[in-house]
């Protein structure tokens, strides 16, 4: 029943043609290669020597470094999902991107449900409440999918990034906020990068 959590039961791999183990140890015995969300234990690196194992380490956390490490000394193949490049022909492996998606529809559910009001304007027999202002620090996949989001719900959305994406945002429905200050805020392959001191201090 490992796949419960997410929903799919034993039954539910058995009708797709998939054999179902008992344990652990007697999947990493027959397979070549195994996929993991999360990373494995050591105890799991260790029945997948001379094997691969894809999951999604982050190599370039901590704790993706010290897997990488555990992955090497057990002799384990591992691969990072959180590794493919962002090119067209990657887009349906590009992970980083879907569950930034998830992230940024998530947090403004959330936030929703903590703000205990409606979030679109509202006229009733009591009066008229104005709609709720939103504002959005990021405008990368997760943000953009925040600004949909809370725009869908009725919210006026302000947002900003490092980057020019004032295009982007407006799009989405939102509302584009500028810092007087000239800089460069896009890194390699389309990333933002971490604004200087100078920017800084005209953000504040």
């Amino acid at each position: 029943n490992a796949g419960l959590g997410a929903g799919f039961s034993d039954e539910a791999y058995k009708a797709v043609g998939c054999e179902v183990l008992p344990d652990s140890g007697s999947l990493c015995a027959k397979a070549q290669m195994v996929f993991v969300i999360r990373p494995p234990p050591v105890d799991v690196l260790h029945q997948l020597r001379g094997k691969y194992c894809v999951s999604w380490v982050g190599r370039l956390t901590d704790a993706g470094k010290k897997e990488i490490e555990i992955a090497n000394g057990e002799g384990v193949n591992l691969v990072d999902v959180t590794a493919v490049p962002r090119i067209t022909i990657a887009q349906k492996l590009d992970c980083l991107s879907s569950q930034a998606k998830i992230a940024g529809h998530r947090a403004v559910l959330e936030a929703a449900h903590e703000y205990q009001k409606f979030f679109a304007p509202e006229i009733t027999a009591a009066g008229k409440y104005p709609p709720c202002r939103v504002m959005v620090l990021g405008a990368g996949v997760a943000g953009l999918a925040a600004i949909g989001t809370a725009v869908s719900l009725g919210a006026e959305v302000r947002a900003w990034d490092v980057r020019d994406v004032s295009d982007q945002v407006e799009s989405m429905g939102g509302k584009w906020f500028s810092v007087d200050f000239k800089e460069e805020g896009a890194g390699s392959g389309g990333y933002a990068k971490e604004s200087s001191d100078a920017f800084k201090a005209a953000q504040k």
